[in-house]
């Protein structure tokens, strides 16, 4: 028996019955149920339902009367379907089974179960019965079996992610390593926030101590013992207790730390010294590291406080033009810097946008305007977004460095180029004539059309008007087919009008994107 099974007396009666059960990724798994289907076959399925711990020691009542299913439809011995609830289709994956339906069995004259071995029971003694009658088998086989590894950074179980159903999104963070630079205002709240995310391993750099003014603009208490002594000890003691993998470095970071970021993900950039941030900056960015840089600018009005919070998102796409938006200068005691004020509330907001917009990065949250910078004003409420916007540049040759927000166009080989608006890096190379895209300057900017769509690489999808981009929404893989064999369709009817196969006009496509390159002679 496993030790969550041993700890939770409600779990361990089943156990002792000789029920299956297993404990994976916050949920109860119930092996070994034998169901009948529409031909009488007898199969084995399996149920599952999410925990519910107040604490980690106690077990509560079920969040609902619902279950995860595991098999194809439950029949009676007539092969007729056993009602088993409209919970509707779902996709939870849980070790090697993803269960694909809810059912939803209520123990009428009761809403809700009391217990877990009551709803396990009951499901069971329903599904079960029909084969149990006709194949001799029963549910109660006592059978143990593996299960993964448990990879959670959590020291306890993540019942929040099991009932909320986002186990699928947290995996899209699970082999991230995380860097937080800076503990201070902002960076104390990023770790706060980041430490409850399903992120692999997070580390965290500051070389200061916990002063007095560090107090008012930290999340938690405030340890009047521990003024005086290096936050990361602090931060240590206060979320070692809650995760594996959290790693505190007592040590400024500069130009010269390359090694410590050679397996790092992503990392967050927490300082107000601007000739700290150029020198974190240029060493994330050579080793192609993503990172966002927070800041803000809050200064004392005749009406009150007002300013800006800043994010901004470095990419191998974004780089080269977030590098320009974020303060460089040199820190000195008299810079007007000195006066702005953070507030906790403040370093909690610009702390909170930065984590969605990693998240966003990670598909974690939608993502509609794929901003590389964000600014909250706070005076007027608003929040301003600056994505990627397009110049057109004509060249007879693409240079060997694409720079975002450069449409490059090579009118004598009939051929546009640019850097993917999501800050991917990827380059987008495009046929331009009547049969594939077009290009229409304006003095604003060039426009585009038709879409974008970098199905191969980042699922990007995007039209851009003016030299502005305009979101479209993501394809599935069949309208990808679709319209690729739509846009082969037309191509084909174009060239065959101009007495040209698709073939040639491919092969003659593909010399001058060799031409525009520089790779073959002209």
């Amino acid at each position: 028996m496993s030790k969550e099974l041993e700890n939770l007396e409600d779990l361990r009666r089943l156990v002792g019955k000789r029920y299956s059960l297993s404990i994976i990724s916050a949920h109860v798994v119930v092996n070994d149920v034998f169901y009948l289907d529409a031909q009488g076959q007898c199969h084995k399925g399996r149920l599952a339902a999410p925990l519910n711990q107040p604490t980690p020691e106690i077990l509560g009542s079920p969040h609902n009367h619902q279950m995860y299913w595991y098999g194809s439809q439950p029949c009676y011995l007539d092969g007729s379907a056993i009602p088993l609830g409209t919970g509707g289709a779902v996709n939870v994956p849980l070790g090697d089974t993803t269960y694909t339906r809810h059912l939803s069995i209520k123990p009428l004259p009761k809403t809700n179960y009391s217990t877990y071995s009551e709803m396990i029971e009951h499901y069971v003694a329903l599904i079960s019965a029909p084969a149990q009658s006709k194949c001799n088998v029963t549910p109660l086989t006592g059978a143990v079996y593996g299960v993964p590894e448990d990879t959670s950074p959590f020291k306890v179980q993540d019942t929040f992610s099991a009932k909320a159903e986002i186990l699928d999104l947290n995996k899209l963070l699970a082999n991230e390593r995380i860097a937080i630079i800076g503990l201070g205002g902002t960076g104390s709240f990023v770790l706060d926030f980041m430490v409850k995310t399903s992120v692999n391993t997070i580390d965290a750099y500051d070389f200061d101590v916990f002063a007095v003014h560090n107090g008012f603009r930290s999340p938690g208490e405030v340890p009047f013992d521990d003024f005086g002594k290096p936050k990361t000890e602090l931060y240590r003691r206060k979320y070692e207790p809650f995760r594996h993998r959290l790693y505190f470095h007592n040590k400024r970071i500069g130009k010269d730390d390359e090694a410590m970021f050679e397996n790092t993900t992503f990392a967050f950039v927490c300082i107000d010294d601007g000739e700290s941030r150029n020198e974190i900056c240029d060493m994330l960015i050579s080793l192609g590291v993503q990172f966002i840089d927070v800041g803000m600018g809050i200064e004392k009005e005749a009406d009150g406080l007002d300013g800006l919070i800043r994010t901004t998102l470095f990419t191998r796409g974004s780089s080269p033009v977030a590098i320009k938006e974020v303060p460089l200068d040199r820190h000195n005691e008299n810079n007007i810097y000195r006066v702005f004020v953070q507030i906790a509330e403040l370093n909690a907001l610009n702390a909170a946008l930065a984590v969605i917009r990693y998240k966003q990065l990670r598909g974690f949250y939608f993502d509609e305007r794929h901003y590389y910078q964000s600014f909250i004003s706070l005076g007027s409420s608003n929040w301003i977004g600056k994505g990627m916007k397009y110049n057109i540049l004509e060249v007879e040759q693409f240079p060997d460095l694409f720079q975002p927000g450069i449409m490059y166009l090579s009118k004598k080989f009939k051929i546009s180029a640019h850097v993917c608006a999501c800050g991917c890096g990827d380059v987008i190379y495009l046929p331009v004539d009547p049969a594939n895209y077009s290009i229409r300057m304006d003095k604003r900017g060039p426009t585009l059309r038709p879409s974008v769509g970098n199905w191969n690489v980042c699922n990007a999808h995007y039209f851009i008007t003016n030299g502005e981009v305009q979101w479209a929404a993501k394809w599935t893989p069949e309208q990808i087919a679709t319209g690729r064999a739509t846009e082969d369709a037309r191509r084909d009817a174009y060239y065959s009008s101009q007495n040209r196969t698709l073939w040639q006009v491919l092969l003659d496509w593909a010399r001058s994107l060799l031409k525009a390159l520089g790779i073959t002679r002209q």
